[in-house]
């Protein structure tokens, strides 16, 4: 109570603090937003003194535009012009409003500018009416001029008054600033000073009322744990052997015992077998000074019971002996427990040895399914070539024997049938490729990732000529353990892609590279080489990065993009056959930049 009252004063000094220090505060922020405020009126105000410059002037281009040419067109300024000056007048004397002599002048400018318009309105009615000559007449009378010189005149003097007003604003805007920092500043060093010595305060306290409260709960805990505090037996006995303290549990788990057990020993209570045996162990334990622990089974009106126990020497605060402690524990569900567990172990091996012979079995039939699947997918696509060529062949004969004959109509659906056989025989061939990647045995050896590039390269020759595209290649490219041809085919679609997809009237810039790797996984870091296509084609969307790696995936049509959509698929399938994998980072627009990893080789080995 009485640290209550010593931490009340601090506490509301802190608060009484706080409050006078937010009251400052917003006082000297009030002062400043409302000289931020009038210097934003003073600069609107020299604004607006140019805006009437600015659309006073634009009216007079209109008129003069008009005089000279006798277009309408020419007088769009000038109304515009007349439109916006009611305007920017009614903002003047809004933001003029609290000074008299700014608004005389206004009032001046607005007569004058009345005055003016009213000439420049009577040049324009006198051009409609009787033509350029008399209307230069009054252009030439300097009248309008004279006005508009005036009206410069006046606003020159009113931004004057505006500059030195802001100028003082600024000043002013500058000193409340200083004194809300100040006031900001010392209030809160004064919170700051105050919080830390509270906060002190506070922790010693609460130090002090920790420690108290650790206390008084381990001397309360201890005692809930001696006396029935644990679902284990716990007792504790003299040197001589009498049990001194025994808990619920221990008269619970002995309920054999006719008598209360404090004062008595073991022969007392329990068989003479039982009883000569924790004798034993119990003057042993004193003996050694050490603890020990055991297993004992008991049998008694309950049944059969097993005990874990553990007895230990308990001491005085000087060292002696002075007795010793026994904690039991009842584990007979434990015990019943591992007896289920083992038996159900018995059990789930042999069903795991049951399935695991179905899962071969069903595996089995699944892989006999895809090789019948591919095989027959194979022979489909197979078969299908002959009466493509056929469909090819005759229509460029009906073309080629028949052109006297067909019309423009006739030719184009041959032409088209042609290049839809064409497109077909290619996904067929396309097929088969992606087909015999399954299929084929590849031979894994070690592989010169140059020699697979110029491979590839001196393919897709006549491509890369007829398509003004270049190839930059970052030598020396790794060795990889994988298959050459593989390899070639790969880098073969992958150079086709680059080439192909670019903006129209583009050219392919590819470049080429390799770098080793570390991947982790259970079995450690193993090292692989990364093999890199950059381009700076038209790049794929996020969503689409891994779409484009399934068979016939296209994001484009055939008339922008021809293709089969096997090519990324046949990557994918390779890769993966030969230890490796692939995928791809891309940005819109700005290129794409295909990977492909294959298991490292050391080509000095």
């Amino acid at each position: 109570m009485k640290e209550l009252k010593r931490l009340a004063v601090p506490f509301g000094l802190t608060i009484v603090t706080f409050i006078g220090t937010v009251a400052v505060s917003y006082l000297a922020i009030d002062d400043l937003i409302t000289q931020h405020r009038q210097e934003a009126a003073a600069r609107s105000v020299a604004i607006e003194l140019r805006n009437l410059v600015g659309w006073a002037v634009e009216a007079e281009t209109g008129q003069r535009g008009y005089v000279i040419t006798g277009l309408e067109e020419y007088l769009e300024p000038n109304r515009e012009g007349n439109a916006r000056m009611p305007e920017v007048f009614q903002r003047l004397r809004s933001g003029l409003a609290d000074d008299p002599g700014q608004l005389q002048r206004l009032a001046t400018i607005s007569t004058l500018e009345r005055k003016r318009m009213a000439i420049l309105e009577e040049s324009i009615r006198v051009r409609r009416e009787q033509g350029f000559p008399e209307a230069q007449k009054i252009v030439l009378s300097k009248a309008a001029k004279n006005l508009m010189d005036s009206i410069r005149t006046e606003v020159a003097v009113m931004e004057e008054v505006e500059l030195r007003e802001l100028s003082g604003r600024t000043r002013d805007v500058t000193r409340s600033a200083a004194r809300a920092y100040q006031a900001i500043a010392i209030g809160g060093l004064l919170d700051i000073a105050l919080l830390l010595y509270l906060f002190a305060r506070v922790r010693a306290d609460a130090i002090a009322r920790i420690f108290a409260a650790r206390e008084i709960s381990e001397a309360q805990q201890l005692l809930r744990t001696v006396i029935d505090g644990s679902p284990a037996a716990i007792y504790l006995k003299d040197p001589e052997g009498r049990y001194k303290l025994v808990n619920s549990a221990f008269r619970r788990m002995f309920a054999d015992a006719r008598e209360d057990p404090i004062g008595k020993t073991d022969f007392e209570l329990f068989p003479a077998e039982h009883a000569e045996a924790k004798s034993a162990m119990d003057r042993q334990l004193m003996e050694t000074d050490k603890s020990v622990q055991s297993e004992e089974t008991r049998t008694g009106p309950g049944g059969t019971h097993h005990f874990f126990a553990t007895t230990m020497p308990l001491k005085d605060h000087k060292g002696r002996l002075i007795g010793v402690c026994g904690v039991m524990s009842d584990v007979t569900t434990l015990k019943q427990a591992e007896s289920e567990v083992r038996r159900l172990n018995l059990s789930l091996e042999r069903r795991v040895d049951e399935r695991t012979r179905e899962l071969a079995e069903v595996n089995e039939r699944l892989q006999e399914a895809n090789d019948q699947l591919e095989a027959f997918s194979y022979t489909v696509a197979h078969d299908l070539r002959a009466p493509l060529r056929g469909i090819q062949g005759f229509s460029v004969a009906v073309i080629e024997d028949y052109d006297d004959v067909l019309d423009h109509i006739g030719k184009d659906y041959l032409s088209r049938i042609s290049r839809a056989a064409i497109r077909m025989e290619l996904l067929i061939e396309d097929l088969l490729s992606y087909s015999r990647l399954s299929r084929t045995e590849l031979r894994i050896e070690p592989v010169r990732l140059e020699d697979a590039l110029g491979d590839a390269t001196s393919i897709l020759a006549p491509q890369i000529k007829e398509s003004r595209a270049s190839l930059k290649v970052a030598a020396p490219l790794h060795a990889v353990y994988a298959n050459h041809a593989a390899c070639v085919m790969i880098l073969q679609n992958l150079l086709t892609n680059a080439i192909k997809f670019v903006p129209p009237g583009a050219s392919a810039e590819i470049k080429v590279w390799s770098e080793r790797r570390l991947h982790g996984d259970a079995t450690g870091e193993k090292a692989c080489i990364r093999l890199w296509v950059e381009d700076n084609g038209i790049g794929i969307p996020d969503a689409q990065l891994q779409r484009i790696f399934q068979p016939f995936e296209r994001l484009h049509g055939q008339d922008e993009y021809p293709g089969t959509g096997i090519g990324l698929a046949s990557i994918d399938k390779a890769a993966k056959r030969l230890g490796g994998r692939c995928g791809v980072e891309s940005v819109p627009n700005r290129g794409s930049r295909f990977w492909v990893e294959f298991p490292e080789v050391d080509m000095e080995a």
